[in-house]
């Protein structure tokens, strides 16, 4: 290596040292500034990524919560306590309490937009809705969904179902419902039932404008999946919720009801809630590599602008040579000249700097040259 360096010209040596010592400091330090730029761009996506699922769990968890604590509501509404403790005389006498009761109902859920419909039914045959919808025409106190509801203690939730359980919707349309058994302040006994239904779609629209890169999913106690929103099918990075990715997630929030929390996962940024009145786990889910595809995306910029400045560098480097080469190769023909016997040349090459005054004291010491030679000729 040191025997290549003393072969190298004069001028080649000055390069490679110009051009070492400008850009290989400012390619380790744009090298550095990239990881850090790198993590620090990972790192915010992701608490951005936090934020935008924590604030959909908050609108989905208000969103169920309100149709629960409407039913809750109407389990012990003094008026609903009254309808159902009715004994009607006639049909007649029974559609008017119908009419009146489902105009109680519509006033009371009229600030709920997102729910789409609220239902009494009472043992007596009474049967009150929020809704225009018509009723279907069984008799809902023979249905599977309205033993299960009068039979439990506490609220009972229904997972995402085609079309509703109590009217005639569309079949196209999906519902989640909710439950709860009326009891009889009196009696003490269940005299009815509450129900409503929250259309699928309120639940999407609030994921679809929120969460495009990634997957809002409704959990159950048992690990089934209850609802799934469709972006994860379209993604660039499609998400696998698989058995055991679910049961993680079951695992770790555990019984943490009302709080969002970050399930350590190496392939997916997973954040998951607990449901307060149900105990389902609301879980966004996003592919890290969309997390790190933002910060790829800024490579590409950040090596241009590394080039520019390495290339940037090697110019400045060749100016730099240039300047300190030329004066010595000018100093070093002038000097070949001298030996050839020709001591007129002088250097003309005007600098404030050390090559200008080593040229001046040349041309000063081949005056002298010049004078010597003249004095020796004259004797």
């Amino acid at each position: 290596m040191k025997k290549f360096f003393r072969q190298l010209s004069f001028r080649r040596k000055l390069l490679i040292s110009f051009v070492t010592l400008a850009c290989i400091p400012v390619l380790l330090v744009g090298i550095a500034a990239y990881h850090l730029y790198t993590n620090f761009i990972i790192s915010m996506t992701e608490k951005s990524s936090v934020e935008t699922i924590d604030l959909v769990c908050d609108d989905i968890d208000s969103l169920l919560n309100d149709a629960w604590s409407l039913c809750d509501m109407l389990t012990g509404d003094i008026k609903i306590q009254k309808y159902l403790r009715m004994d009607f005389d006639s049909i007649q006498d029974q559609y008017s309490n119908d009419l009146a009761g489902s105009m109680e109902l519509a006033s009371i859920s009229t600030y709920r937009k997102d729910i789409f419909g609220v239902y009494v039914f009472g043992q007596n045959g009474g049967r009150y809705k929020s809704n225009y919808y018509s009723f279907k025409s069984e008799d809902q106190r023979e249905t599977t969904w309205y033993k299960t509801i009068a039979g439990s203690r506490e609220a009972t939730w229904f997972p995402s179902h085609k079309g509703s359980f109590i009217v005639c919707s569309s079949i196209s349309d999906n519902f989640i419902t909710v439950g709860q058994p009326v009891m009889d302040k009196a009696s003490g006994m269940v005299n009815g039932i509450v129900a409503a239904d929250i259309k699928e779609d309120a639940i999407t629209q609030k994921i679809k404008h929120s969460l495009s890169n990634g997957v809002i999913c409704i959990i159950d106690q048992e690990g089934n999946i209850l609802f799934r929103s469709n972006a994860g099918n379209d993604l660039h990075y499609p998400i696998d919720i698989s058995p055991s990715l679910v049961s993680h997630i079951l695992e770790f929030t555990g019984t943490a009801v009302g709080k969002s929390m970050v399930v350590p996962d190496s392939g997916y940024l997973v954040v998951s809630r607990t449901l307060m009145n149900s105990n389902w786990r609301i879980t966004g889910i996003i592919d890290r590599g969309f997390l790190t595809q933002s910060s790829k995306d800024i490579t590409h910029i950040v090596m241009l602008v590394l080039l520019i400045i390495a290339f940037s560098s090697l110019y400045v480097a060749m100016l730099i040579s240039q300047s300190v080469y030329k004066p010595v190769q000018i100093l070093y023909r002038m000097m070949e000249e001298v030996e050839n016997g020709d001591f007129s040349v002088r250097y003309n090459y005007h600098s404030s700097d050390e090559f200008g005054r080593l040229g001046k004291n040349f041309n000063q010491m081949l005056e002298r040259i010049q004078k010597l030679i003249s004095q020796i000729y004259e004797e």
